[in-house]
C-alpha cells in the first residue's frame, strides 16, 4: 500500500503547486492596487480625522482592527471573487482578474486627477476609462509590470505601520494613566451639562435676556442660578474648546483629545471618594482607571462596522466622477451624534440620588449642526450642508437667515433637553444639594459671507460668547453676573465650590468672588481661526466690551407678538404674513412660469410620526425674481425671497411644525407682489413634485 500511495502525493503536489502559485501571485496583485487605491488614500483621511475614533469610541484595537481591514479584505473579496469566477475556466478567470486589476488602476487615476484637475464628470470618467484599459493592456502584454504591482503589496504593510505611529494615531493606542488628585472639603454632587456650538446670542430676546416663550427650561435654570452672561471660549474647535473647559488650562495646539495629551483634568483631579461618570463623544480625557465601570462602552465589532460603512462612504465619494460635496461629518472625523436625545435619556438614567459624592459629566453634540431637530423632537429632512453653504461660507442674508432659524429650531429642543435634566435632578431630591452647570464649548456664526465656524470681527461676538450658568448648593434665586469669565474658569470654580486644592496650576481663575477680575484680552493668531491666547507671532484681538455690547441687542426670534412658536419665521419684508389666512390676499394666477416642487407636494405629520416634512424647495425658472409664499391648508407657512442658481431661480424655507397637522395638506406656491402693508399672492402652478 504504502508503495501504491507513495507516488501519488508528489502529483498532487505537481499539480496544486503551480495553482497556488499563481493565485497567490493574483492576490498580491490585487493588494499592490487596492493599497494605492483603497488603503492609503483611506488611512490618510483617517489620519487626518482622528477624532472619529473618539467619537465612536474606538479602542485601540479598534483602531488596529479597522486598519487591518481597510489594508485586507478589498483584496481578498475581489481575490475571492476572481476564484468563484475560475469555476468558469481559465480564461473567465483570467478576465475576471485583469477587469478588477483595470478598475483599481482607474480608481488610482481617478483620485489624482480630482486633486490635481477641476476636470468635470465627464473629463473625470474620460481618466477612469483610459486607466482602466491601459492597466489591463500593460498587464496583458509585459508580465514585468505585474511584477511590480506585486512588491506594492509590502506597501501595504508600510502603510499600515505608518498611520499606526502617526501623532495623530499614536494616542489612541497609548496608555491613559491620568494625575494626581486631591481631596474636596466639601463632597457634594457635580452635574455638568456642556452643550455644543451654542452662541449666548441664540437664547437673548433682544433685551439681554433669556427669550422665556422659546427657551423656558434655559429661563427657568437662570431663576435659581448665576448667569454668567459675559462668558466667552478659549477656542472655537471642539477638540480644544472641551479640554480647555475640563482643565482650565489654554488647549494644546493640535493635539488629540486624550488624557494622554492632558493627563491633568477635573476627572483625575478628583480622589477616589468621587463616583466619576463621564459621557465624552469627543474627547477622551478621563481615564479608564477612573471612568470604566460607569463607562458605557459600544461593541468593537459594533464600532469597526461603524467606522467601515462612513469609510466606504467616503472612498466613493473620492472615486466618483461627480464633485459634489459630501457631507462635512461623514468627512475628517468631524463632530456628529444622530440622536443627542438618546444620549441625554441615557445620562439621565445613570444619575442616581444619596450615596456618596458625584461626578456626572455629560457633553451632547447639541445643539450642533447638522440641524434636522424640531422643537417637539422630530426630526425633519433637509441638506446637508444647509442651503446656501457653500465651502462653509453662508452666501447671502438669506441662507444665513435660514440657517440661523434651523439652528434656533434645534435649539428649542435642546432646551427641552436642559428641562429634562433638571426635572430627573428634582425628581431625585438632589437638585437643591447639586452643584450644577449648563455651559458650551463655544458659539456659531450666521453672517452672510463668513463662515458658521470661521473666527474674524462680523462672527466673534457669535462665535466666542458662550452662556455659563452654574447654581451651587442652596443658591435658590437667579443672579446676572456681567464680569468677563472664560471656559477655562470652570473647573477652579467648581474645586473652589469643592473646597479642592487642585494637584496642578490652571491659567483659568474662580468665578465666585468676581469682584477685581478685569477682562481678559481676546487674541488669536491671524493664521487660525480660534483662540488660544497668543504671545507670539501676528494675532488678533478682539474687543470683548464691544462685543458684549452687541451680543446683548442678539435676538433669538427676528418676529415680534402674536404665536411665539411663528415668531423665529417672521423675517424679510414679508415676515409677517406667516400664520395669515391666503383668501384675502389671493389674485389671480401667475401664467408666464411654472414651479418645480422639489419637496412633497401633499404633506401631513401624524401623532406617531418621527420625521415630518418640515422643510420645502422649489426652482422656477432662471431670472425669475421676487418673494415666494408657501401656504398650507388656506395660511401662509413661509416666505421667502427667490435666489439665482445655475439655470433655475430656487427657494428654500423651514415651515413652522405648529402648522403640519394630521390631516394631509396641500402645498401651494404663491408669488408675494405688492407693499408689506397690502401684498397680492399669486398662485403658481406647479409643474411636479418631489
Amino acid at each position: 500500500m504504502l508503495g501504491h500511495h507513495g507516488p501519488i502525493a508528489p502529483r498532487w503536489t505537481t499539480r496544486l503547486g503551480p495553482v497556488a502559485r499563481r493565485e497567490g501571485g493574483a492576490f498580491l496583485e490585487l493588494l499592490g492596487l487596492t493599497t494605492l487605491a483603497i488603503t492609503q488614500p483611506l488611512l490618510d483621511v483617517y489620519s487626518n480625522g482622528a477624532e472619529v475614533f473618539l467619537t465612536q469610541r474606538a479602542s485601540g484595537l479598534v483602531v488596529v482592527l479597522f486598519a487591518l481591514t481597510v489594508a485586507l479584505v478589498p483584496a481578498l473579496v475581489l481575490e475571492a471573487l476572481g476564484a468563484a469566477s475560475g469555476l468558469l475556466g481559465p480564461a473567465v478567470r483570467r478576465a475576471v482578474h485583469l477587469v478588477s486589476l483595470g478598475l483599481l488602476g482607474g480608481a488610482v487615476a481617478i483620485q489624482a486627477a480630482k486633486e490635481a484637475t477641476d476636470l468635470g464628470r465627464w473629463g473625470l470618467l474620460a481618466i477612469l476609462a483610459v486607466a482602466a484599459v491601459g492597466v489591463v493592456a500593460l498587464l496583458a502584454r509585459f508580465p514585468s509590470v505585474r511584477s511590480w504591482i506585486r512588491l506594492l503589496s509590502v506597501a501595504s504593510v508600510a502603510f499600515v505601520a505608518l498611520f499606526l505611529l502617526s501623532g495623530p494615531i499614536q494616542p489612541l493606542l497609548a496608555g491613559d494613566e491620568g494625575g494626581e488628585s486631591a481631596t474636596a472639603g466639601n463632597p457634594v454632587p457635580v452635574v455638568v451639562l456642556l452643550l455644543d456650538e451654542l452662541p449666548t446670542s441664540s437664547l437673548l430676546d433682544g433685551t439681554g435676556h433669556i427669550d422665556r416663550d422659546l427657551f423656558p427650561n434655559f429661563a427657568a435654570l437662570a431663576d435659581d442660578a448665576t448667569w454668567y452672561r459675559n462668558n466667552t471660549t478659549v477656542a472655537t474647535e471642539t477638540n480644544e474648546a472641551v479640554p480647555a473647559i475640563l482643565t482650565g488650562r489654554y488647549p494644546e495646539p493640535e493635539s488629540l483629545p486624550t488624557t494622554e495629551a492632558y493627563p491633568d483634568n477635573l476627572f483625575t483631579a478628583l480622589d477616589d471618594r468621587y463616583d466619576v461618570s463621564a459621557t465624552e463623544l469627543v474627547t477622551r480625557l478621563c481615564p479608564s482607571s477612573v471612568c470604566d465601570a460607569r463607562r458605557s462602552s459600544a461593541s468593537s465589532t459594533r464600532t469597526v462596522r461603524r467606522l467601515l460603512d462612513s469609510a466606504s462612504d467616503i472612498w466613493r465619494e473620492r472615486v466618483s466622477p461627480s464633485r459634489s460635496e459630501t457631507s462635512p461629518f461623514a468627512l475628517q472625523g468631524l463632530p456628529y451624534d444622530p440622536n443627542p436625545p438618546g444620549r441625554v435619556r441615557t445620562f439621565l438614567e445613570g444619575l442616581e440620588g444619596g450615596g456618596g459624592p458625584s461626578l456626572d459629566l455629560l457633553h451632547v453634540l447639541f445643539p450642533h449642526q447638522p440641524f434636522h431637530f424640531l422643537p417637539s423632537g422630530r426630526r425633519y429632512e433637509a441638506p446637508e450642508p444647509p442651503d446656501g453653504s457653500y465651502i462653509g461660507i453662508w452666501s447671502d442674508d438669506v441662507a444665513a437667515e435660514n440657517g440661523r432659524i434651523r439652528h434656533e429650531l434645534q435649539l428649542e429642543q435642546t432646551d427641552h433637553q436642559v428641562g429634562l435634566v433638571i426635572d430627573r435632578l428634582k425628581e431625585l431630591g438632589t437638585y437643591d444639594e447639586t452643584l450644577l452647570v449648563v455651559t458650551a464649548d463655544h458659539g456659531a456664526g450666521f453672517e452672510q459671507g463668513h463662515a458658521i465656524r470661521t473666527l474674524d470681527e462680523a462672527t466673534a461676538p457669535s462665535l466666542l460668547w458662550a452662556p455659563l450658568l452654574l447654581k451651587p448648593p442652596g443658591q435658590t434665586e437667579g443672579r446676572i453676573d456681567d464680569t468677563h469669565t472664560r471656559s477655562i474658569d470652570l473647573v477652579p470654580t467648581i474645586a473652589d465650590v469643592l473646597d479642592l486644592d487642585l494637584p496642578y496650576d490652571v491659567d483659568g481663575r474662580s468665578v465666585l468672588d468676581t469682584e477685581g477680575l478685569e477682562p481678559v484680552e481676546l487674541r488669536a493668531l491671524e493664521a487660525a481661526g480660534g483662540l488660544a491666547q497668543p504671545t507670539e507671532g501676528r494675532f488678533r484681538t478682539f474687543d470683548v466690551d464691544g462685543g458684549f455690547r452687541q451680543v446683548l441687542r442678539a435676538r433669538a426670534a427676528a418676529g415680534t407678538g402674536g404665536d411665539p412658536a411663528l415668531r423665529l419665521f417672521r423675517t424679510g419684508r414679508f415676515g409677517d404674513l406667516i400664520g395669515q389666512p391666503v383668501a384675502p390676499m389671493r389674485g389671480p394666477a401667475v401664467d408666464r412660469v411654472t414651479a418645480d416642487l422639489e419637496t412633497p407636494s401633499r404633506v401631513r405629520a401624524g401623532p406617531d410620526d418621527r420625521v415630518v416634512p418640515a422643510w420645502v424647495a422649489a426652482s422656477l425658472p432662471e431670472g425669475e425674481e421676487g418673494d415666494v409664499a408657501v401656504a398650507l391648508g388656506g395660511r401662509v407657512a413661509a416666505v421667502r425671497p427667490l435666489r439665482p442658481e445655475v439655470g433655475r431661480s430656487r427657494f428654500w424655507a423651514m415651515m413652522p411644525e405648529t402648522m403640519l397637522t394630521e390631516d394631509e395638506q396641500q402645498v401651494e406656491l404663491f408669488l408675494v407682489e405688492g407693499d408689506p402693508a397690502a401684498p397680492r399672492l399669486r398662485p403658481i402652478p406647479l409643474d411636479g413634485a418631489g
